[in-house]
């Protein structure tokens, strides 16, 4: 009895083809849908710190500081974003962030005042499919 396999080189074509698409994780496909589930959450991140901290106002340095980063390639493999505050390199008067988010102990304490995590509460599950659109319409096969 005697089997024959069809298809393999066809297959090969199609895998080399999906990496080619992926890349090493940090492929065009990849960047585009991480940085769709990005955008979402920043909408709402940065909501968040203008309705409860009222931080609209020019005089506050952390609302305009509230951005997405650059989708970076992971050491380890896949891929990464960054939301958040990315000026604090520039302007000193930012590194608060962390402290507005937690709240703090020091010499006047003050309560946390989250607008990072109800963003990341009520929208990961938009930007998941967000993401997953992205991915599916992108990778062609």
């Amino acid at each position: 009895m005697a089997v024959t396999i069809d298809g393999l080189d066809s297959l090969q074509k199609d895998m080399q083809k999906l990496q080619d698409q992926l890349g090493s994780g940090a492929g065009p496909v990849v960047s585009d849908a991480l940085n769709a589930g990005a955008d979402i959450m920043l909408v709402e991140i940065q909501s968040n710190a203008r309705r409860e901290l009222n931080l609209g106002s020019k005089r506050n340095a952390l609302y305009p500081s509230l951005q997405k980063g650059r989708v970076k390639a992971r050491a380890s493999g896949g891929s990464t974003i960054e939301i958040g505050s990315f000026m604090s390199a520039l302007r000193a008067e930012i590194f608060y962030a962390g402290f507005v988010e937690f709240g703090h102990g020091g010499p006047a304490p003050a309560p946390p005042h989250p607008f990072v995590r109800p963003a990341f509460d009520t929208k990961a599950e938009e930007a998941y499919r967000a993401m997953k659109q992205v991915l599916e319409a992108g990778i062609t096969i």
